[in-house]
């Protein structure tokens, strides 16, 4: 090892001793200075100026690397403001034609109650005049029957008073029934106009009541678990002083055993 370290001093003596014979030579000729001193000067100023050179290509390209960050970032925004914008067209057509279908669904749904409305009215309306030409059809005969002294006028007038009074209890009942009683709407349905009264809803419970009774709950619950709490502590103590007393006697006793 210590030949190693002489070999390494003696190397730095050399080259020292070289360097110093370099600089003597260098002093007593000025123009080899010179040209020495302008060689070194060419080689800093070359050295400057490449790493001045690859410096600005880095920071050139870090800078085009995050301006095509920057703009990959733009048009991902772009592109992502598109869906959105494709997202919403969709959506406001999904929702309007599900509007068009319930709109249509409830069109047909009233156009069905109206004609079926319509049509039943139009039922009862033919069923009254349906009624009135068997009546009159009847009270025809009556007459002629009459007239020719097959039947008496009471018996006519008998036969004939209650056909028009059935007639017109018909006629009191459809009309009461379908501008009352029927429902407007519905031809199958009626209108009560509140006839019963109305159903008794139940009173809901106050909301402070509700928030009284939960602080009272929450009081309870927390008193309960400091008892326990409490309890749990009071026989931790107590079985501590058990075992305090218990090795107490323990340790008497083999004091007592050592004494004697």
């Amino acid at each position: 090892m210590s030949n190693h370290n002489q070999i390494i001093d003696y190397t730095k003596l050399f080259q020292d001793v070289e360097l110093a014979t370099g600089a003597g030579q260098l002093k007593q000729n000025p123009a080899q200075l010179q040209q020495f001193l302008q060689g070194q000067q060419d080689k800093i100023y070359e050295d400057v100026i490449k790493q001045k050179d690859s410096t600005f290509q880095k920071a050139y390209g870090d800078l085009n690397l995050a301006s095509q960050a920057h703009d990959a970032i733009l048009l991902l925004d772009k592109r992502n403001q598109e869906l959105a914008e494709i997202q919403t067209q969709i959506y406001n057509k999904q929702e309007k034609s599900a509007n068009i279908v319930t709109d249509n669904k409830n069109l047909s749904g009233r156009k069905y109650e109206m004609n079926q409305w319509t049509v039943s009215n139009k039922n009862d309306t033919l069923f009254v005049f349906s009624s009135l030409f068997i009546l009159l059809s009847i009270l025809i005969l009556l007459t002629a029957l009459w007239h020719m002294r097959l039947i008496s006028g009471s018996l006519c007038g008998s036969l004939a008073a209650p056909l028009i009074i059935i007639f017109i209890l018909i006629i009191i009942y459809r009309a009461n029934f379908t501008n009352i009683w029927r429902n407007n709407r519905y031809w199958n349905r009626r209108t009560f106009e509140g006839k019963y009264g109305k159903i008794p809803i139940p009173l809901c419970p106050n909301i402070n009541d509700l928030s009284q009774e939960k602080d009272v709950l929450l009081n309870n619950i927390t008193k309960n678990l400091n008892l326990v709490s409490l309890e749990s502590d009071i026989k931790k103590d107590i079985n501590n002083a058990e075992l305090s007393v218990a090795q107490d006697i323990v340790k008497n006793v083999k004091d007592n055993n050592i004494t004697q």
